[in-house]
């Protein structure tokens, strides 16, 4: 189970990214995961929440969930719950503060959950 939810974090970080990229290469970008008008993945990658120390969010994902399947559990239960912590930030930031719906964020959201139960 924790290979395939870091798996599958791995392709969605990894879409978040192209996505991120893209938009900043063209200025009417619109992504597969561009909902509405208030569900829109790329206006949220693209907002000042979708860079930490101008590194784009889905990097720390990508090497977050690539290094899940090396890590020993003394080291990825304790990491999990940190991951699952600034999930919980981060999702207060885009539904409360940019008052959006992301489907790839609620996505990662969502195995970095179900990380944490697995390690329990």
């Amino acid at each position: 189970m924790q290979l395939f939810l870091s798996i599958l974090g791995f392709a969605l970080s990894a879409s978040a990214l192209w996505i991120h990229i893209r938009s900043q290469q063209k200025k009417r970008f619109r992504a597969w995961c561009d909902l509405g008008r208030n569900a829109s993945c790329t206006r949220v990658f693209g907002s000042r929440y979708g860079k930490i120390l101008g590194i784009p969010n889905p990097v720390f994902g990508l090497v977050w969930y690539g290094s899940i399947p090396f890590l020993p559990e003394t080291i990825f239960t304790p990491i999990a719950w940190g991951v699952l912590f600034l999930s919980l930030v981060l999702a207060y930031l885009l539904y409360v503060r940019l008052r959006d719906f992301c489907i790839v964020c609620t996505a990662i959201y969502l195995i970095n959950v179900l990380l944490v139960v697995q390690a329990l």
